[in-house]
């Protein structure tokens, strides 16, 4: 009889799926028993903080009578001794857990009490350790449990301090054990409350609160003494328990409630060592079926593992598949289908190779497969061509090797940028050395070749001579730099010739017309005085307004005082004079950092540069103030011109179109960048702008 291979696997697999069943009922039983204990712990300990307010409840009640009695001592309200001697009596008769309150002087001298005792009256208390510890603290003392020798009961002492004196109150714990025996607990349960030495003060276990045992021992009122709150699981003798503990405000007491686990939990336990006897013989019969089975299938599975890798070796003879499963059989007649189509595609898969061969070697350009160590795999003609090598031997070599020094960081970076995933490719200029030694500039593409699960194979380079274009720019930009250096040459010496020409118009020309105007006042003297003074006052002042237009047309070539009082006065009186009196323009200097000396020639070109861009200010910003800052910073001079214009879209200022209209600002950026120096203008439109010029001082 065949089996079913289908028949065989389902059986597995009901065998099997049986096991994550019984796992999951497993682990639902143990989140089920853990959930229960903290929902018990839960409960516990709410338990335990309700005892612990009604405890507080017990000690606020205490606390407002004996408050209330201070108050009624502050207010005077009591003008006989008699009426408050009466008042107290009436205050300890009212109050079932007061039995007694005395009131002491400042002296510790008891002078009123209820009830009342002669034998008392007058006795002094200083040496009584709440009087002492209730003056040292200047605040509400709770004294620690004892047992009353008026009533043996366990009593607790309360004192308050007040101006002339203080309160002091015994209060009856007979209440706090009433309400101990009134809860009913679980066999082997209890509630506890302790002082903060741990000594019992009530108990379910008459027995240990008569012989007031300590209770610190314990490790859940252990914590509670230690100011923790909460559920802790312990075990005594073997047995699980929950304790919970709150405290008691003031006083420092814990109120501890403590169950045992085993009686809630019983049930579950069963129920679970049940589960583990199921699931072990659940798991060992599927672990035999499966072996069986499997056995079963994977002896036919075997034979086609080693045919597949006869066909891997070129062997496509391949005897028929025997099986008792039908579907092995039908696999084993597929297989032999599959190896035919395989030997189909092998031969399809020669003639694509042969045509790749083809292409990769009659590329017009160099193509290389580069290992992942940088060592050529396979390498085309044209890439021997560029490099100068043959074949043979940049098979022998890396890329590493023929890449010139000062590009190789730049390459390996990117090289590694494919190798980690970070880009798909990249492509680069770099120079190669030839094996003559010389250099080649190449343009560079390389892609990565991976497997299917992503693993680095090889790198794919194309390399196409750019030799003669490289050359061509480097001529071109040889070109522009001697340009630059050309307009900046002719700069200085127009600069220098203006100087010159400054020089002789102040020297000489001011000078004679200085001269012929006191000539003319000397004139003022001669006869026929009101005619010639009018005469003479109207030639001096036409002498004079010529002086000054003289001084301005030197000022406009070159300003002599630059030479004398440096960049930034010249500006500053520039500014003052050229912007802010002829167009009302609100102006400011400003002058940050340690002032360092600049060379004449570079102060002309700054002071050019600056003028130009204040011009540009006055005749299109619109602006009612300007500042110039100059800021030395460390080796650089930054100046910044600074206006609250319209502005403009500083992005399209030096587009081809603006070219011609923004001569002044291309010709500054231009003398900056000749200097050493940068150019940059920030600006919106409605927002002003800002001119940043930057300067090295070597």
């Amino acid at each position: 009889m065949r089996w079913s291979l289908k028949t065989a696997l389902t059986l597995n697999f009901v065998l099997l799926s049986s096991m994550p069943i019984v796992i999951a009922g497993f682990f639902s039983m143990a989140y089920l028993t853990t959930s229960m204990e903290r929902e018990f712990a839960n409960k516990n300990l709410l338990l335990s903080k309700a005892y612990a307010r009604e405890l507080n409840r017990f000690q606020d009640n205490a606390l407002h009578r004996l408050e209330h009695l201070v108050q009624v001592l502050k207010e005077k309200l009591f003008f006989m001794e008699k009426n408050l001697n009466e008042h107290l009596i009436w205050e300890v008769s009212n109050e079932k857990n007061l039995e007694m309150v005395r009131i002491l002087d400042s002296d510790n001298m008891v002078t009123h009490l209820a009830p009342f005792q002669e034998n008392i009256l007058g006795l002094d208390m200083s040496r009584q350790v709440y009087c002492v510890e209730t003056q040292k603290r200047k605040s509400v003392y709770w004294s620690n449990v004892f047992i009353s020798p008026q009533t043996g009961a366990s009593t607790l002492v309360l004192c308050i301090p007040f101006k002339k004196g203080m309160i002091v109150g015994h209060l009856s714990l007979l209440a706090v054990h009433e309400l101990i025996d009134s809860i009913q607990m679980a066999p082997g349960g209890y509630v506890a409350v302790v002082d903060r030495h741990g000594t019992t003060i009530a108990h379910h276990n008459q027995a240990l609160m008569s012989q007031r045992a300590n209770l610190s021992n314990h490790a859940h009122i252990a914590k509670g003494l230690l100011g923790h709150e909460g559920s802790f699981p312990y075990t005594v003798e073997g047995k699980d328990y929950i304790g919970s503990v709150a405290l008691v405000p003031g006083t420092g007491w814990v109120v501890a409630v403590s169950q045992p686990l085993d009686r809630i939990f019983l049930p579950i336990k069963n129920l679970r060592e049940s589960l583990y006897i199921v699931t072990l013989v659940t798991f060992l019969i599927a672990i035999m079926a499966a072996l069986i089975s499997l056995d079963k299938m994977l002896s036919p599975l075997k034979k086609l593992t080693w045919d597949a890798q006869k066909i891997a070796g070129g062997n496509y003879t391949i005897e028929p598949l025997v099986s008792s499963y039908s579907e092995i059989v039908e696999l084993g007649e597929d297989f032999k289908t599959m190896m035919e189509e395989v030997k189909a595609r092998e031969d399809s898969l020669r003639e694509s190779e042969k045509r790749f061969r083809a292409t990769f070697e009659q590329a017009a350009v160099g193509i290389a497969h580069v290992s992942t160590d940088g060592s050529f795999l396979r390498i085309n003609q044209k890439f021997c061509d560029i490099v100068g090598y043959s074949h043979q031997e940049m098979l022998q070599r890396t890329f590493k090797e023929i890449t010139h020094p000062g590009d190789l960081d730049a390459d390996l970076e990117q090289f590694n940028a494919l190798l980690d995933g970070k880009s798909n490719t990249y492509v680069m200029e770099k120079r190669y050395i030839l094996k003559n030694k010389e250099l080649i500039w190449v343009e560079l593409t390389v892609s990565l070749v991976r497997n299917k699960t992503g693993k680095p194979q090889w790198f794919v380079s194309v390399v196409q001579d750019i030799n003669e274009r490289k050359k061509a720019a480097k001529k071109l930009q040889e070109y522009q730099e001697r340009l630059k250096a050309l307009i900046s040459q002719l700069t200085v010496a127009e600069e220098r010739e203006r100087r010159r020409i400054a020089a002789d118009l102040h020297d000489h020309v001011g000078q004679l017309l200085a001269f012929s105007r006191m000539q003319i006042v000397t004139m003022q003297k001669a006869p026929n005085e009101i005619r010639k003074h009018e005469l003479s006052n109207e030639i001096s002042e036409t002498l004079l307004e010529a002086i000054k237009t003289i001084k301005h047309v030197i000022f406009e070539l070159s300003p002599p005082v630059m030479n004398e009082i440096g960049l930034i006065d010249a500006i500053s009186d520039w500014l003052e004079d050229e912007v802010g009196d002829r167009y009302g323009i609100e102006t400011n200097i400003i002058v940050q950092g340690e002032k360092k000396q600049l060379d004449d020639d570079l102060k002309t070109i700054l002071f050019r540069n600056i003028r130009e861009l204040l011009t540009n200010v006055v005749k299109h910003a619109q602006a009612s103030q300007v500042t110039v800052r100059f800021d030395y910073q460390g080796d650089d001079l930054q100046i910044l011109v600074i206006d609250n214009g319209i502005g403009f879209d500083a992005g399209s200022v030096f587009e081809k179109s603006n070219k011609k209209r923004c001569f002044g600002l291309f010709s500054t950026e231009e003398r900056m960048i000749d200097l050493g120096g940068t150019f940059k203008i920030k600006s919106t439109p409605g927002k002003g702008c800002k001119v940043f010029l930057t300067i090295p001082f070597e």
